[in-house]
């Protein structure tokens, strides 16, 4: 994926940097492929290790989502104005900033700034399509949701990507309390630790949520024995009488790729007044988003 999209970039004529400096290129490729991994759904390679699972039919699924529901932050904007990510790809370490932005019902904007502050790429989500742009090669990608479903084959929404973003739960088309309930069934119960699993199965996975005191700790995908890929929430820290974790940890499980990343959030702050400034695509060449990043089935 990675060496696919560096062969006949021209971010290296741009920028005028060495092959040392070629990291900034993987950081950059990783970093979009894996949020869109998260967010649609890709089709992966699994291990198969069984493990024990404990009942939980004591629990009512009802009772547990209702409760983080109405635990969950309530907001209109998110800024989180300094957001840094730092990713191991297959014992390789790389370090990228970045910001993100929330006005809820309209957008979720991610900006990756590698080298000195200067935002080289942006994805925008939208309730009717999302666009990616490479502000380096001036080009970018304007897509409707059916776009990933055509690709990957699992349908998702702006919503459940903005849920995503917002600590929140979710299905990937659905995000009503009603739908999710009737989604999620209780899996396992360990330590007040209570594990969702989703009722619709894509590509032989399910959705995961673990929640502990009523917030989400854990979310993901799982096939029939392990997490596939998972996002680990950080701790709860409290910004404008809202409660939002400090960061996230990703990881992988896969057959032959080995990835991780730890993204930790600062300057946090919510309901306040947000600009998100508009790029002029007029400067731009629209392309598709394989010629932006690698997106295979």
């Amino acid at each position: 994926l990675v060496m696919e999209y560096l062969e006949g970039t021209g971010l290296n004529n741009i920028l005028m940097i060495n092959m040392k400096n070629n990291n900034i290129y993987k950081t950059l490729i990783i970093s979009l492929s894996v949020i869109l991994m998260i967010f649609s759904g890709c089709n992966i390679q699994k291990k198969n290790t069984k493990v024990k699972s404990t009942s939980a039919e004591s629990t009512n699924v009802n009772n547990v989502i209702k409760s983080a529901i109405e635990a969950q932050p309530d907001f209109k904007t998110m800024n989180i104005s300094k957001l840094t990510m730092s990713m191991e790809y297959n014992g390789i370490t790389f370090n990228v900033k970045g910001t993100l932005r929330i006005k809820t019902d309209s957008i979720v904007s991610l900006g990756i700034q590698p080298a000195l502050g200067i935002e080289m790429y942006r994805l925008e989500f939208f309730p009717n399509k999302f666009m990616v742009y490479d502000k380096i090669n001036r080009k970018y990608a304007e897509h409707s949701y059916d776009y990933i479903r055509y690709n990957t084959g699992v349908e998702v929404d702006y919503k459940a990507i903005e849920s995503f973003c917002s600590h929140k739960l979710f299905t990937l088309t659905k995000s009503s309390e009603k739908e999710i309930i009737s989604k999620f069934k209780i899996s396992n119960v360990v330590s007040d630790t209570i594990t969702i699993l989703g009722t619709d199965t894509i590509d032989k996975m399910v959705q995961r949520f673990d929640i502990y005191n009523n917030r989400i700790v854990l979310t993901g995908a799982q096939n029939k024995y392990d997490l596939v890929y998972g996002v680990t929430y950080g701790d709860l820290v409290t910004n404008d009488k809202i409660s939002f974790p400090n960061g996230v940890n990703i990881t992988t499980n896969l057959v032959k790729t080995k990835f991780s990343a730890k993204v930790s959030f600062d300057k946090v702050s919510f309901n306040k007044e947000l600009l998100i400034s508009p790029i002029n695509i007029t400067r731009y060449t629209k392309t598709t988003l394989t010629n932006i990043i690698s997106f295979k089935k």
